[in-house]
């Protein structure tokens, strides 16, 4: 879950114009944006204009498969779609430029073992982040073969314009990111616990914490 560069900060991203990058500069670009992308920005707009430039009508949790090679995937990933259509169906044309945010960890190092160690303990920072759902459909499907698994949730606008103004406020600030606990599948569900109490989303989610439980949790909200 952690381990991925190049995601950009939440207000980086839901404030300023992303970046147009080519496939082939992908990976360069991420590691760029690992240094240059990771400083919370100063609020220049405010969560009002946030809605009119992100307008997303709808939101879809999206699971990604399994990844045995890097530690920090071996348990899958999952993370939020914010999309601008309140339909997200497959074949829509503009689907690869809804947003995708996540929660992951700010890694500054590459051993697997000292990944595994410092997200065990918490050493590492947990933060939101999102980009064009498009760079994750090039990361997880194309570059490492992952299946992405879709599940939309039944929002009403009210609900959409809270999660909106909330990612845009949780995206000021870090917490210590667990492996197994503080992870992206039980930030995803706190975000549903904001938006409806009542669901209890991440009441019993349990130890060790996995995106397939929080996927299981999804399926499981009253419509």
């Amino acid at each position: 879950q952690g381990h991925h560069g190049g995601l950009l900060l939440l207000h980086q991203v839901f404030l300023l114009p992303g970046p147009q990058v080519e496939p082939q500069h992908l990976r360069r670009h991420q590691r760029d944006q690992a240094h240059a992308g990771r400083t919370p920005l100063r609020a220049q707009e405010g969560a009002p204009l946030v809605l009119q430039r992100v307008q997303a009508q709808s939101a879809t949790v999206v699971f990604s498969g399994y990844h045995l090679s890097a530690p920090a995937s071996a348990f899958g990933h999952v993370f939020l779609r914010l999309n601008r259509s309140v339909e997200s169906g497959r074949g829509r044309t503009l689907e690869l430029l809804d947003h995708a945010v996540d929660y992951s960890a700010d890694v500054d190092d590459s051993h697997s073992v000292v990944y595994a160690i410092k997200g065990l303990l918490g050493l590492y920072s947990g933060r939101f982040h999102s980009l064009p759902y498009y760079y994750k459909v090039r990361e997880y499907n194309d570059f490492e073969s992952r299946d992405l698994w879709e599940y939309d949730l039944a929002l009403s606008p009210e609900q959409m314009a809270l999660l909106q103004t909330h990612l845009w406020e949780v995206g000021w600030g870090a917490a210590p990111y667990y492996y197994l606990s503080g992870n992206c599948a039980y930030h995803i569900l706190t975000l549903l616990d904001v938006l409806a109490p009542r669901w209890r989303a991440s009441a019993t989610l349990g130890w060790p914490v996995l995106p397939v439980n929080a996927v299981k949790r999804v399926q499981a909200l009253p419509d």
